[in-house]
Parts: structure tokens; sequence; C-alpha cells
């Protein structure tokens, strides 16, 4: 096929090492020889004063322009709102690099664009790109770009995030984030609040366990000491002794034997 490009001239590249050698004049005689053998008739560019033109490109291609091969402006006509805005992710995206776009082109706004996965704890900053419309790109650092996407817009009205506006790399596919001001802006989302369920849920469960065990120990107490007054009762009823004429009195009252004394002997 023609209409490809090689990516790319300068030889300080990190993927392919360029088509130059090091002092930026001289081509890489052995990669191009290759080149040749996998496209025989290549498009060619040539420089004409302030000029760029490319040949041959074949019938079914178009003139290159400053932007991805995916076309940012090729959607739907639908507009975003006030307080959303239209994100596309870059049809190259994978787990190494990742990108979206503004197919609306209503960005100028916006001051940066930070992103978050499964693999990311911390907010990722994107490096604006000028493909189309405008775009933003992140770097995986080390952690495979993986599971829902999160993204943090930041605008002179202030800072404004959305959570789960992906499922996971799928190159073309569009939503809608928030833009400061709108109805739904947080800082956090629902599993990194302040206050997790989780505590809330430990707190009001260690607050019944506190309040049961309270009720219980009282009703233990109350039940003890109606137990010791009956019982105080009952020794009292049972240290009276009967006296001649019906009369009861104590034994040992005070430390004295106050029982009869038998007078027969």
């Amino acid at each position: 096929q023609r209409n490809h490009f090689f990516w790319c001239l300068n030889p300080n590249s990190g993927d392919t090492g360029g088509l130059l050698q090091d002092d930026w004049t001289t081509p890489e005689s052995s990669k191009l020889a290759l080149l040749a053998e996998l496209q025989p008739s290549p498009s060619t560019v040539e420089v004409s004063s302030s000029k760029i033109c490319v040949d041959g490109l074949g019938e079914s291609a178009t003139a290159p322009a400053t932007q991805p091969a995916d076309d940012p402006s090729e959607d739907d006509d639908t507009s975003s709102s006030s307080s959303t805005i239209k994100i596309k992710q870059n049809s190259n995206v994978n787990v190494y690099w990742y990108a979206i776009e503004f197919p609306n082109g209503d960005n100028s706004a916006i001051k940066g664009v930070e992103f978050r996965d499964s693999n990311h704890g911390d907010w990722q900053s994107g490096d604006f790109q000028s493909w189309g419309t405008g775009a933003y790109s992140f770097e995986a650092n080390g952690a495979q770009f993986s599971g829902s996407q999160h993204f943090r817009v930041t605008t002179s009205d202030g800072t404004a995030t959305t959570w789960n506006v992906f499922d996971g790399l799928s190159g073309g596919s569009a939503a809608y984030i928030n833009l400061p001001g709108s109805s739904y802006t947080e800082e956090e989302g629902d599993n990194t609040s302040s206050f997790p369920i989780a505590a809330i849920i430990a707190v009001v469960l260690l607050v019944g366990i506190m309040i049961g065990v309270g009720a219980y120990c009282l009703i233990k107490r109350r039940k003890q000491k109606s137990a010791v007054s009956f019982d105080n009762k009952d020794t009292e009823d049972s240290d009276a002794q009967p006296m001649e004429g019906g009369a009861t009195t104590k034994s040992d009252t005070a430390g004295y034997d106050m029982s009869p004394i038998d007078t027969t002997v």
C-alpha cells in the first residue's frame, strides 16, 4: 500500500531512530533500502518555498493534515453543553500511550486535563497537542493503562471531575465530561471519599454495640439490687424468735442474749 509515512526523520527518535543520521542531514541508506523492498513506489515529499508538496498518495488518499489518522472533525454534529464537553479517544490508544481529542472544537477554555484509571491512583497530567482542534496525550509511566477511566478538567473557573467516563481502552469511543460549574463536580470519587461508607457503617455498629452493652449492664445491676433487698428481708425475719405472750425479739441483739431464762432449776 501507499499513503503511509515512516516515523520519523529525526535520528533521536526513541521508537525507530529516524531516517537521518546523527548529523541530521545524511540519509540512513540501510533503512531506506529495506523500506524500498516493502514499498517500491513510496509517496514523496518536496519542499518548495513555504509549501510542502506530497506526491504519489494514490486515488483513495487525501492530502495529509496536521492531525492524527482519525480526524476529530468526523463525528456527529451533537454539540457539547455549557457545563460539559465532548471528548473522544484517539484511535491509536494502547496500554502504553493514551490521548483524548475534542471533536467539537470547544476546548479553548481548558487549561489542563488530568487522567486516572485502575493502574494509576494519582492524577496524570496530560500534554497538550495541536492535532485538529486540540488534544491531550498521556504516557503510561511504567503502569499499563487499564480499567475505568476518570478525568479532571481545569479552566479559569476552577476544576471539575468526572468519574467512570470510559470502561477501558476503545479507540474512537466518545463521551462527555464535566466542566467547572456543572451540576456534578467533585474532587474525589465515590471510592475515595473523605469519609468512606464503610467507616460510617463501622461507627454505627460500634455505637449500637455500646448501647446494647450499657443496657445489659443496667438491667443486670437492677436485678442484683432487687435480689439483695429480698435477701436482707428474709434474714431479718429468720432472726426474730418467739417470746412468752407471743412477742418476738431478735437473738444476739447488740451482743446480748435476750433468750428466756429457765427458772425450773
